[in-house]
């Protein structure tokens, strides 16, 4: 089958790179491949439980494709791997004989709980999606969050990361894609093609090849590799790139920290004490008596992937981040943050678990004891509370200034666009116990070009977007990221596709979108939005937009707010504009024939397999 979009790139000088240690390596499996994307599911860690690749509705299981029930952080599949079922059956006897008898299975239990783990999705069908005994699966799910169940959830694991290691890293260290490449591109190489693997390594494998062979020659041409499997395999290859992609983009910022970042220290003790290291023993490294608090930091960072990079760019600078998002997760509402300001920094999950650096000291903080003080100057108030008394945490002022120089290999660019990837609905979060004072009505009058905009600002525009535009900036972003494309540059053309999209909605307010296509043509990175209406061959509209001619995302906002004004709030010149444009049919502008550069040919070639928004 032909993949599209194939980046034609110019053969790079032969240059060999010492290439990423075996420890970052097993990073890119672990973190960026594992937490980032196998193991997590919208910012929440699900290692240590059972996992479906599917829906679960009245006792009725609906698998996606073959999956079959799975475990841990790179998410082994059962289905695919009956001897993990047994082992995991065999675990569990020994740990509820020691610590529930009556938990204990019988052997006719044993059996049957051992096939029913071992089914994939055809099997699972076949048997009309017939689920696991619901005590049965409770009772497991309460072993694999104890400690011996952590631990061997860990050592299974550290299986598939060493199988990564020989099978996929290996050989792809002997390719010239990989030792022409940079270091962080290095990094993304072995996060596409690792992910890849890990979800088929029929496909994986194919990839790899490609690699080898020299018909892939840059890392765009790897990911619209995997790109051209979603016919094949659905769009669960594209999503898990996408992911795997933007939890490089965390790796690779803690690899480039500035040294005098906190956060430099922290991932070079988590390296040097192996990122495969076992989570349930790492109070026992007498050389690093902070590895619990510097271990989970990281693994927490990765769970905030989209917003881990703008946070560490802010402490490599000594400046500030602001975030704390809420989410309705079915249950009520959970928040995760991620708060800097000069050294010192407070990370929290979506489970509560918490840590903080502040002046040089590591201390565990629970959510439920922290407290959020929005003061009327923009400024952050974070405390904590210890023996009943709310102590002063971090103080957070958006308008600080830089307090030493960039990163090694950070650029201006890089540490100017430190901005959020909100979600629709998503508000700044108000832990409990906290206050809020009203936010100021304008912000400090600071010099744009000199002032790097911080989180907190960008954030804010985006919210008060609808959510119809949210939606198709973030999925003009995750399609951008997953070409390998540096998240600021993603935002950039996303922001640019939204302004496009919201000026061809003023003329027409039924339009929307509802497809979206990324591709590396020429080594040009361009998106296609478009409308493609039920019923019709062809879409209403598309819109293509380039990240060569993308404004910076501030330019793009200030179109989009200038749009979103009420008619009432708008020139009677603007709004006869509008009515006129309103008035006309859009068919009418198309012209006669569109399709007429190169790029429009590959582009019409897979209009009509572009795939949908789905968020």
């Amino acid at each position: 089958m032909t993949e599209p979009f194939v980046g034609q790139q110019a053969p790079q000088p032969p240059r060999r790179n010492p290439g990423l240690t075996d420890a970052e390596l097993n990073a890119v499996s672990y973190f960026a491949i594992g937490v980032g994307s196998e193991g997590s599911i919208g910012g929440r860690d699900v290692s240590n439980k059972l996992s479906f690749a599917g829906n679960i509705s009245n006792g009725r299981m609906d698998p996606v494709g073959n999956s079959g029930l799975s475990i841990g952080t790179l998410q082994t599949d059962l289905g695919q791997h009956p001897e993990v079922a047994r082992t995991l059956v065999g675990a569990y006897q020994d740990w509820a004989r020691a610590n529930h008898p009556n938990w204990v299975l019988n052997a006719t239990q044993q059996t049957q709980t051992t096939n029913d783990l071992s089914r994939n999705g055809e099997t699972i069908v076949a048997q009309s999606g017939r689920s696991l005994d619901p005590t049965v699966k409770s009772h497991l799910d309460e072993f694999l969050k104890s400690e011996d169940g952590i631990r061997y959830v860990h050592n299974n694991d550290t299986t598939q990361a060493n199988k990564l290691m020989r099978d996929v890293y290996t050989p792809l260290r002997e390719t010239a894609l990989y030792q022409n490449a940079t270091a962080d591109d290095q990094v993304k190489l072995a996060a596409i093609v690792g992910k890849a693997y890990n979800q088929s390594e029929v496909w994986g494998g194919r990839i790899l090849d490609r690699v080898e062979n020299g018909t892939y020659r840059s890392v765009a041409d790897v990911s619209n590799g995997v790109g051209g499997l979603i016919r094949a395999n659905g769009d669960y290859m594209e999503t898990g790139r996408n992911d795997a992609v933007q939890g490089t983009g965390v790796l690779n910022a803690l690899r480039n920290s500035n040294p005098q970042n906190p956060l430099h220290d922290t991932w070079q003790n988590v390296l040097a004490a192996s990122p495969l290291t076992d989570p349930t023993r790492l109070n026992q490294d007498a050389a690093r008596p902070n590895l619990p608090h510097e271990y989970a930091t990281v693994k927490d960072l990765f769970l905030q992937k989209g917003e881990a990079p703008a946070f560490i760019q802010a402490l490599n600078r000594g400046t500030t981040s602001m975030h704390g998002q809420q989410t309705n997760n079915g249950r009520g509402f959970v928040d995760d943050g991620l708060y800097a300001a000069g050294n010192d920094l407070v990370v929290w999950d979506r489970n509560g678990a918490g840590h903080a650096l502040t002046n040089g000291t590591w201390s565990d903080v629970n959510r439920g004891n922290l407290g959020r003080t929005q003061n009327a100057d923009g400024t952050v108030d974070l405390t904590v509370n210890r023996g009943g008394t709310q102590v002063p945490l971090l103080h957070a002022d958006p308008r600080a200034l830089p307090s030493r120089a960039e990163a090694p290999g950070e650029t201006q660019t890089q540490t100017a666009a430190a901005q959020v990837s909100p979600q629709a609905g998503s508000t700044a979060a108000t832990p409990a116990g906290a206050t809020s004072a009203n936010s100021p009505a304008s912000q400090p009058n600071t010099d744009a070009s000199s002032v790097p905009p911080t989180i907190e600002l960008q954030a804010r525009a985006i919210e008060k977007w609808s959510p119809e535009q949210q939606k198709v900036f973030e999925s003009v972003k995750d399609k951008v990221q997953g070409l390998g494309v540096p998240e600021e540059h993603a935002q950039q053309i996303a922001a640019h596709s939204v302004a496009e999209f919201t000026k061809r909605k003023d003329k027409n307010p039924d339009e929307r979108v509802d497809h979206v296509h990324a591709a590396n043509v020429n080594g040009e990175v361009v998106v296609r939005t478009a409308y493609m209406k039920y019923g019709d061959k062809e879409p209403v509209f598309t819109n293509d937009a380039r990240l060569k001619d993308s404004p910076p995302f501030e330019q793009s906002a200030a179109q989009i707010a200038q749009s979103n004004r009420p008619p009432e709030a708008k020139s009677a010149a603007e709004q006869n504009i509008a009515n006129h444009q309103q008035n006309q049919d859009i068919n009418q502008v198309r012209e006669a024939n569109p399709v007429r550069t190169a790029e429009d040919q590959i582009m019409a070639r897979v209009q009509s397999s572009m795939p949908a928004i789905s968020r």
